[in-house]
């Protein structure tokens, strides 16, 4: 059979994933893309070219242009561009070149809500309240938005055991999680109602 690990990918399963069980965040192996899996990691980097790309360096995203006219544009002005802001080294937060305090808060959460929704691994709610700033009140509110998708089923919460030798801590994380398939056909919906609650905060 097949995992269907984020919204838009799966990956055969091998036999010992049989016996992995949903409340440890220890992964048996995978046939997972080791590529993509990059891009739904809070604080990843990474640099991409060509027709709508989006690189991520020293926490923005930078995206490129959609439409082909566009994008022949942007491609002709960046040649008359030094240094690009786009093209940031991706240790420029910890060199100084680009203030850490640049990094918006809000458009980072929102960021990691969507990409972590994408995934059957879900958000770590517990990663939220210690790591994003007023975190007890984000998770609050992220709850809240989702509490119809809760409510119908597409969502849920559990807690999942820490391995204190991969994460380097032992307890239990709360995880928010869209139930395959139903949860993510609804995505949308549901990540959408999550950000209204963040903006009134």
């Amino acid at each position: 059979g097949y995992e269907h690990y984020e919204i838009s990918s799966y990956a055969a399963r091998l036999d010992s994933e049989k016996n992995q069980r949903k409340d440890t965040l220890e992964k048996a192996p995978s046939k997972r893309s080791k590529h993509n899996q990059i891009y739904w990691e809070p604080g990843s980097e990474w640099y991409a070219v060509g027709l709508g790309a989006t690189s991520s360096i020293g926490g923005h995203r930078h995206a490129r242009p959609r439409a082909l006219s566009d994008y022949v544009n942007w491609v002709n002005l960046q040649q008359n561009v030094d240094n690009p802001d786009w093209l940031a080294a991706p240790a420029s937060v910890i060199d100084g070149s680009i203030d850490a305090d640049d990094i918006d808060d809000d458009d980072y959460l929102t960021d990691i809500v969507m990409t972590r929704l994408r995934t059957s691994d879900g958000l770590d709610l517990n990663w939220i309240k210690h790591n994003i700033p007023d975190g007890s009140r984000k998770v609050e509110a992220i709850l809240r938005g989702a509490e119809l998708g809760l409510d119908l089923g597409l969502a849920e919460v559990f807690n999942r055991s820490l391995d204190a030798g991969k994460s380097g801590s032992c307890g239990d994380s709360e995880i928010l999680r869209l139930i395959d398939p139903d949860g993510f056909v609804f995505s949308n919906s549901i990540i959408s109602s999550i950000f209204l609650e963040l903006e009134e905060l």
